[in-house]
Parts: structure tokens; C-alpha cells; sequence
């Protein structure tokens, strides 16, 4: 049994197709690598259908002709449909690693901090390339993805994380929350940032809540000091956590983890010392070989000792 080598194959599986440094990758730490897939992995709406919110601005462009209107309503029509948007993100989403002695320009590309900043994804309009598979265009549709819906901002150019409005745009529809988190005790803030002020906190990886009407906003994610998304870094953290407490319970006491295994599935007969770390429903799990029972390694995790 080496639940740690398993997890690290299956890391590794996906880290190294979208990497120009493989040979780097296996050097990391177990901590390091699942924070590095938590990142790019992040990056990637899961594909399922979806309820689409539009803002009243959005809604303005869609009711009228041209272009723009019908690519955007092509868009939404994808995401209400749950269909793999992934040829609509942006090419870097293809880096998941580049060593820290690579030139910055290079090094930003495994990040994507304004998504990591305020939740906001930036889809390509129109069709796929038909070299490259991927749509392109100068205008960009900005949403916001939330368990199973998502709230549809603008369709703006490029480069409009520099600026306040989409961020706005959030809090102005939907003042309760949905695209942004808002604070029910905080009315105000002690500190207001200007919008060059907030692109200037933006590139040293830092993004401040802002006030609007009389709430309070911040994102449901945030950067780290890094640029890596802090939701990210606690999964990481927590997995790596659990990954070291299974092992543990495994090692002590295998019988109550075979136990709590067979409650699961009376129907099997669970007993081996024999164990694997795979992927069960999109999470990783503790597979008993012989049976094919299994936890997931947050369950195994917690097994009372």
C-alpha cells in the first residue's frame, strides 16, 4: 500500500500533458502538486447544465441585432445547456506548471488571477478556429460561475479587469449576492480605492472588497500573495491533511476502516489490506482492490480511532 504514490500518479496523470517541463514536476512535494492542479483544475467550469442570470445590461446588448448580440446568445444557450465551454477559455488555461526560474511573462501564464481575484471567467465569442479548435474574438462575454447557475455580467472588451464596472455591473443586479459575496454587518468601509488604485492592488495579487449602495463586497475566492487561488490552497491543504490521516488510520487500525467500508456496502465482502487511492466521483477515494468498496479519503480521514 502507497495511498501517496497513487495520488501522485493520478496528479501527475494531468499535470505533465499540460506542462513544456515535465521533468520538473515530479521533484514537488505531494503538498505542492495537489495545490498546483487545485489551480489549473479550478480553472475549468465543471460541464453540466446551468440556470443563466443575465444583468440588465447584458440584457440591453441581447435585444438588439448584430454580431455581438447573437454570439452572446449563443454563449448563454452553451451554458444553459451544459455544454463543454472549455474552446472558449482562454489558451493559458492549457499551462498548469512553469517553473519558478522561467521569465515572469511565462510564469503568469499558469495563473489566471482575476479569476482567482473576483470569480469572473472571460469566454471567447463565435465559432472555433478551425486550425486551433478554440474560439477568439476582441470581445469577451464575463461571467461568474455559482454551484449550478451562472450570472451572465457584460460583454466587454478585452482587459476589463483593470476596471471597477463589471464588479459593479455584479452588485448592481443582484445586491444580495450571486456573483459576489456581501456582508450583512458591514455597511462601509474604512478605506476606498480608486479604480487605478484597485488595478494597481490587482498586480501585487491583492483584491479589495469595494462598497456600493450602502453593502459591502468581496469576491467568493480570493488571490494569494502568489496569484493562486485561495480556494485552491485550502483544498489542497485539507487533501493533503486527509491524505496523511488515512494513511495513519490504515496503518494502525485497517479494521475499522475495513468496517465502516463494509456498513457501506453490505452486499461486498470487504477484508483486504490492500488499498489504492482512485478517483470516484470526480474525488479521490480509498478503494479496497479485492471488493471494490470504497470512501473517499476525507471518509477514511475521519474514521474514528
Amino acid at each position: 500500500m502507497d495511498l501517496e504514490a497513487d495520488l501522485r500518479a493520478l496528479l501527475l496523470v494531468d499535470l505533465m500533458e499540460h506542462t513544456e517541463y515535465p521533468q520538473d514536476l515530479d521533484a514537488l512535494d505531494t503538498r505542492k502538486l495537489l495545490g498546483l492542479y487545485a489551480n489549473w483544475a479550478n480553472r475549468f467550469p465543471p460541464v453540466q447544465p446551468r440556470s443563466v442570470h443575465q444583468s440588465r445590461e447584458l440584457g440591453r446588448l441581447l435585444s438588439g441585432s448584430g454580431v455581438l448580440a447573437s454570439d452572446a446568445r449563443n454563449v448563454l444557450a452553451e451554458l444553459e445547456a451544459g455544454a463543454n465551454i472549455e474552446y472558449r477559455l482562454s489558451e493559458d488555461v492549457d499551462v498548469a506548471w512553469v517553473p519558478p526560474s522561467e521569465p515572469k511573462r511565462k510564469r503568469l501564464r499558469q495563473l489566471d488571477r482575476y479569476f482567482a481575484a473576483w470569480g469572473i471567467h472571460h469566454l471567447h465569442l463565435g465559432a472555433p478556429d478551425f486550425d486551433t479548435g478554440r474560439a477568439r474574438s476582441s470581445h469577451l462575454l464575463y461571467v461568474v460561475f455559482v454551484d449550478d447557475h451562472v450570472y451572465a455580467l457584460a460583454v466587454f472588451p478585452h482587459g476589463e479587469w483593470h476596471r471597477d464596472r463589471l464588479l459593479h455591473i455584479g452588485a448592481d443586479n443582484w445586491p444580495d449576492g450571486g456573483p459576489l459575496l456581501t456582508s450583512k454587518s458591514v455597511v462601509g468601509l474604512e478605506r476606498e480605492f480608486s479604480e487605478p488604485e484597485r488595478a494597481d492592488l490587482f498586480q501585487a495579487n491583492i483584491a479589495a472588497p469595494f462598497a456600493r449602495n450602502g453593502r459591502v463586497y468581496s469576491a467568493r475566492d480570493n488571490v494569494s500573495v502568489v496569484g493562486t487561488s485561495l480556494g485552491a490552497g485550502d483544498w489542497a491543504n485539507q487533501t493533503d491533511y486527509d491524505l496523511v490521516n488515512a494513511i495513519e488510520r490504515l496503518t494502525r487500525e485497517p479494521q475499522k476502516v475495513t468496517a465502516a467500508m463494509q456498513r457501506r456496502y453490505p452486499t461486498l465482502t470487504v477484508g483486504s489490506t490492500t488499498w489504492s487511492v482512485e478517483i470516484k466521483n470526480k474525488a479521490f477515494a480509498v478503494v479496497d482492490i479485492s471488493s471494490g468498496a470504497y470512501l473517499l479519503l476525507e471518509e477514511v480521514s475521519t474514521v474514528p480511532a
